[in-house]
């Protein structure tokens, strides 16, 4: 399935049967926001991977720490050396803003964050208080993740995350916002049914495979969502499919999708990937 017709598949509210209202600010399906994290859970081992202050930072220069600079970071009203971004380890969000800032070759200082603890620089920046957040050096405040990742590859596109071997950007941009639409809303009710009111995690579930096979037959005749290179879809895409994987691996790992299986682990299995979840501190 390629051009017009995946996207016009992916853009279709009624394969999913919810009603999702799209809003220029960010979008919301039922009590969550899309585009970023925040302390949904309440369970201290979702929403911390640090028991230390409420933020740890270390500057990365093209994915790769160059310093610890100390905890607690401070922004200042001048301009910086450094961008900053505000992210926490596990957020899918985060995480997708993470690779293409390394991709990208961008220097930036990494700052965690403990969702239920958030330092007031941040809420400052982006009174939200979701991740990520990045401050650029003049102090424009990007706090969307895709928008990140624009951002990001916007200054450096080295492996032409942006120019995919198969469709275009458009079309890329159409399967990103099913699974921000879409599949994270099933994702979020199938992983925290309690904090939905009227959730069916086994219905959200298996809406959410749906989605699943999609990409699995697009992966059917290339090793990636957009050709044999990754592409920005890939990694837009892979942090959410990554966290509805771990709700329950042996499950996941049953079901028929060997193409997906195989993108899945080759992306987390990849040096850049590993090197972006790396802790801080």
């Amino acid at each position: 399935m390629r051009g017009a017709e995946f996207s016009q598949v992916f853009s279709a509210d009624s394969m999913i049967g919810m009603r999702v209202s799209h809003v220029l600010s960010g979008e919301q399906i039922g009590y969550l926001r899309f585009g970023e994290c925040h302390d949904l859970t309440g369970k201290p081992e979702e929403t911390h991977d640090n028991a230390g202050p409420n933020t740890a930072s270390q500057v990365r220069l093209a994915g790769r720490e160059v310093g610890h600079p100390a905890a607690g970071y401070t922004s200042q009203p001048m301009q910086k050396p450094l961008p900053s971004l505000y992210s926490f380890r596990r957020c899918p969000y985060a995480i997708r803003a993470r690779l293409a800032l390394d991709v990208s070759a961008q220097a930036y200082e990494l700052i965690e964050v403990a969702l239920r603890d958030k330092p007031a620089e941040m809420l400052r920046a982006s009174p939200k208080g979701t991740v990520p957040v990045l401050i650029d050096t003049d102090g424009t405040v990007i706090d969307e993740s895709l928008d990140i990742m624009f951002w990001a590859l916007g200054r450096g596109d080295p492996e032409h995350w942006l120019t995919p071997e198969l469709d275009d950007l458009a079309t890329m941009r159409s399967v990103i916002r099913h699974f921000d639409e879409h599949f994270k809303g099933h994702l979020d009710r199938y992983k925290y049914p309690n904090r939905f009111a009227g959730a069916d995690a086994d219905l959200s579930r298996s809406e959410a495979v749906i989605s699943l096979q999609l990409l699995e037959a697009r992966l059917q005749s290339s090793s990636y969502l957009f050709g044999n290179r990754i592409a920005l879809a890939d990694m837009a895409i892979v942090p959410f499919v990554r966290q509805f994987s771990k709700v329950d691996p042996p499950w996941f790992a049953s079901l028929p999708l060997p193409n997906t299986a195989r993108w899945l682990a080759a992306i987390l299995d990849s040096p850049r990937f590993i090197r972006i979840m790396r802790p801080t501190g």
